[in-house]
């Protein structure tokens, strides 16, 4: 994801509308062509197919799934720190272009800069979170540590006045965010083992559903606020 961010600012040209036209066609094509790449997985096997036919568990409708799934702690505590995980990516994301143009008063090619530093403090702290979860082999405490890091790190790069700045404060926050993309992915396969020892029951679409939701909803809050923010 942090490598498709440096495509958009070869097409754009901050001032200039039509630009970002081309960006969204460029991105629309590419998208396409990976989208077909996918088509042969979204096909399902024989084996999958005949799970779901002799399973005799009856559906879980979303309110009912929504009920039951706020009375799991655990979960509760996952979707806070997924739902403000997200809600906090998306702002950041958006809002670079902004500091570019308006703070930064740099080109639009400086938008690969920042990105490039991003994605090299991500990927030189993957063994750091990894040597970490492994020895504390707590999921629990080690996305807590994760969470606080991101908090620190989003409160610093608050503080970016010039180009260096914002070099080495995109640094620490791609070293900071990637516990949260390890770790969410692990930390919610433990919420649906959790679910499924607590209901007897195999429902781990509604748990998806669910999760998915907030996911949705933590898209329309960063719009909401974009919204008010700039108005």
């Amino acid at each position: 994801m942090p490598i498709s961010f440096t495509i958009p600012p070869l097409f754009i040209k901050f001032g200039e509308r039509s630009t970002y036209l081309n960006m969204a066609i460029a991105c629309a094509l590419l998208l396409f062509v990976v989208a077909l790449f996918t088509l042969p997985g979204m096909r399902e096997n024989e084996v999958i197919i005949e799970r779901y036919y002799v399973s005799k568990e009856k559906s879980e409708g979303f309110i009912s799934a929504l009920k039951s799934s706020l009375k799991q702690s655990n979960f509760l505590g996952y979707i806070a720190i997924s739902f403000g995980f997200q809600v906090v990516t998306q702002s950041l994301t958006g809002s670079i272009a902004y500091s570019v143009n308006f703070i930064l008063r740099s080109s639009e090619y400086f938008l690969i800069v920042l990105f490039a530093s991003f994605l090299t403090g991500d990927i030189i702290s993957i063994p750091f979170w990894l040597a970490l979860a492994k020895r504390l082999k707590n999921n629990r405490k080690s996305i807590i540590i994760g969470a606080i890091s991101l908090i620190i790190a989003t409160f610093i790069i608050t503080f970016h006045y010039n180009e260096s700045s914002s070099i080495i404060f995109n640094f620490i926050l791609g070293f900071a965010m990637r516990n949260l993309w390890t770790l969410l992915g692990l930390i919610f396969a433990d919420i649906m083992d959790e679910r499924m020892v607590i209901t007897k029951k195999d429902q781990r679409g509604a748990t998806v559903g669910v999760s998915s939701f907030f996911s949705r909803l933590a898209r329309g809050v960063q719009v909401a606020t974009f919204v008010i923010v700039h108005q």
